[in-house]
């Protein structure tokens, strides 16, 4: 993958309006993209600070069971995660053609790598080190995370 100007991350960031959201709801969203614009536009699975794991599963969770799918792109998580996608393509345009056929429900499928994550730190299970956002990588990812599951079985 591309390594990412941070100014022209910046300079993105700028454009998303989130004023309408509550204090904690921006921060936890502006503090995600912080991270990842200091990471060039990626959050490593053993990497990614437990704070933010915390933060997009716990809301996630939380609203899960409460609102359609199809809203799931308002939280947090799925705001970092289109975030994440727009940037990409804003600053990479060979990343649209790449990855326009990924996996339709890619936010899904990272949401549950997060969770599983997150899990995995919880009972000391060592996990492969993936970017979370690789949309183009989701199923190497998935057979790593179980043939790795099956050796600590």
């Amino acid at each position: 993958m591309a390594s990412y100007n941070n100014d022209k991350v910046n300079e993105f960031i700028k454009t998303l309006k989130m004023e309408h959201l509550d204090k904690e709801t921006r921060d936890t969203i502006y503090t995600s993209m912080i991270y990842l614009a200091l990471n060039d536009l990626r959050a490593m699975s053993n990497d990614v600070p437990d704070e933010l794991l915390d933060r997009w599963v716990d809301e996630w969770q939380k609203d899960g069971e409460d609102i359609p799918a199809k809203c799931r792109a308002v939280s947090v998580f799925g705001r970092v995660f289109m975030f994440v996608q727009f940037a990409r393509q804003y600053l990479d345009e060979s990343y649209f053609d790449r990855t326009r056929d990924a996996d339709p429900q890619a936010m899904l499928h990272a949401i549950t790598l997060v969770q599983y994550i997150r899990l995995a730190r919880e009972t000391g299970r060592i996990m492969p080190d993936f970017d979370i956002f690789d949309v183009e990588r989701y199923d190497e990812i998935t057979a790593a995370i179980f043939a790795g599951r099956k050796r600590q079985s």
